[in-house]
């Protein structure tokens, strides 16, 4: 149902218009407004939002660290490539499971359970290049895809579900801020660790073990979060995501209800493209880029993504520009950064393929900085979208739990893109042009699907960021177009519209 108002025509008092807001966020956050308190700052929403950046931080953030220098700092790429197929194929299903869990055992231990598969990673990688030892490293990545999953669905239902809907923008880019601080500092030890080789190879020893003992404090921090029912926000509205009571075969049959609407199919194939991309390109860097390089580019990448998230989340939550401005334009900027990578990446991997080089290093001058600027293109392509995508699922979402459902969702479609490219990648005789071209297919499919999505909102959707009002204004605007369109004969109908 899409959100809507009614209007009280009798007399209210000064002191009740204080406390009163559009009937559209009461209706989405779904439990009225209490009298508005100055938040306790551990309670509070900006602590909240900190607490899982932190995790993030230290889990998904140093294994992006990891990941960001090429085949996880492994001298060829094709057994962690196999390896994080498995934690993605993992994924799909945790991440799917993920409200199930937190309905059981609450949002704060569900988010422990989520950091605790990351540490087994990293050693299986630090026990691979000492040892050489091959099971670890499948366990590890079991391990991994069974929590990781689980931390993916619950950390995007807390910093979609617990502030403010028009908070959302700038929280979404602190919690990933975090995460890709936690890529500066992997990059940071990368490039400190492995700055001399200018060669092929892998990385420093080291390096895995001061991951090791970063990842495995995060558990400590996710005790610090509050259960909804403890948040305190700034406009006294209460906290609903995560405090559904559902059985386990109940929350299923509601995940599956939300999946098939429409707005969520059309937007299902760009969540699965936002991730089917990363093992191309992190195989990309490990097979053509010296140890140093590759290194700095896991620093590069996290600063560029950072910038990028928080200019786009400043932009999201901007009150000067509409929701369906606001949806279009960071859309057809998606488009457009894709659209240029893609084209460049065709290029530079036919090249490539026809004529493999040496190893690329920032003395190699004009050769090195075209393939290493790619790269990073990919990355500010990746992190953008990851961000957007998140805004996307809040303005789509009806009902207050329907976000963890939906991040659940989009989380689990971002594995199974994730899966399959790394199973793709793992194979050592495939030309590299093959993924690469896979990728530019799915590309060329889920761009325009999306499209359906993303014209709804700000029109029949808004999922709290606008109030109904604004938003039946712009419905009635839309309606005028078509109509004057329709008499022009400029226009043709497209059916029943959602």
């Amino acid at each position: 149902m899409s959100p809507s108002s009614t209007k009280d025509s009798s007399p209210r008092s000064s002191a009740d218009e204080k406390t009163v807001v559009p009937q559209a966020h009461i209706n989405l956050e779904g439990a009225g407004v209490e009298e508005p308190v100055k938040p306790s700052f551990f309670r509070g929403t900006i602590f909240q939002a900190a607490v899982v950046g932190v995790c993030s931080f230290l889990s998904p953030g140093l294994w992006n660290a990891m990941n960001a220098v090429g085949g996880g700092g492994a001298q060829e790429p094709y057994l962690v490539n196999a390896a994080n197929a498995l934690v993605f194929g993992l994924m799909v299903f945790t991440c799917t499971l993920g409200t199930t869990v937190s309905n059981r055992i609450g949002l704060k231990w569900t988010l422990l359970v989520g950091t605790l598969g990351y540490t087994p990673y990293a050693a299986g990688l630090y026990t691979n290049k000492m040892f050489g030892t091959v099971w670890l490293v499948l366990f590890g990545a079991a391990l991994c895809g069974i929590s990781a999953g689980i931390f993916w669905s619950v950390e995007g239902a807390i910093v979609l579900g617990y502030p403010e809907a028009t908070k959302r923008g700038v929280y979404l880019a602190v919690w990933l801020g975090f995460k890709s601080g936690g890529q500066i500092l992997g990059g940071a030890i990368n490039v400190a660790l492995n700055s001399k080789p200018s060669g092929a190879g892998s990385v420093s020893s080291q390096t895995y073990l001061v991951f090791i003992s970063l990842s495995a404090i995060s558990p400590i921090f996710a005790l610090l979060l509050s259960e909804p029912a403890k948040v305190q926000r700034e406009d006294g509205t209460k906290v609903t995501v995560g405090t559904s009571t559902l059985g386990f075969k109940q929350e299923l049959l509601q995940i599956w209800k939300v999946f098939t609407r429409r707005e969520v199919l059309f937007l299902a194939p760009i969540a699965f493209y936002s991730s089917i991309m990363g093992p191309w390109t992190t195989t990309y860097l490990a097979l053509y880029f010296s140890v140093r390089a590759r290194a700095v580019a896991s620093l590069v990448t996290a600063v560029v993504g950072i910038l990028a998230n928080f200019a786009m989340g400043y932009f999201l939550d901007s009150t000067r520009v509409s929701l369906k401005s606001r949806a279009r334009y960071s859309y057809l900027l998606m488009a457009a950064l894709g659209l240029a990578s893609w084209i460049w990446s065709l290029v530079i991997q036919t090249e490539f393929s026809a004529n493999k080089p040496a190893t690329l290093d920032w003395v190699a001058g004009g050769a090195f900085s075209r393939a290493y600027v790619l790269y990073v293109l990919y990355a500010l392509n990746t992190s953008v979208l990851q961000n957007v995508l998140y805004f996307y699922i809040g303005a789509i979402s009806t009902e207050p739990t329907d976000i963890g459902r939906l991040s659940s969702i989009l989380r689990a479609l971002e594995s199974a893109g994730s899966a399959v490219g790394y199973g793709i990648t793992s194979n050592k005789t495939m030309s590299h042009l093959i993924p690469l071209g896979i990728d530019i297919g799915f590309f060329g499919i889920s761009f325009p699907l999306g499209w359906f999505c993303i014209n709804k909102i700000g029109v029949t959707l808004s999922g709290g960021y606008e109030s109904s009002e604004k938003l039946e204004a712009v419905q009635a605007a839309e309606k005028a177009d078509k109509e004057t369109l329709a008499a022009e004969g400029k226009g043709f109908a497209l059916g029943p519209q959602a």
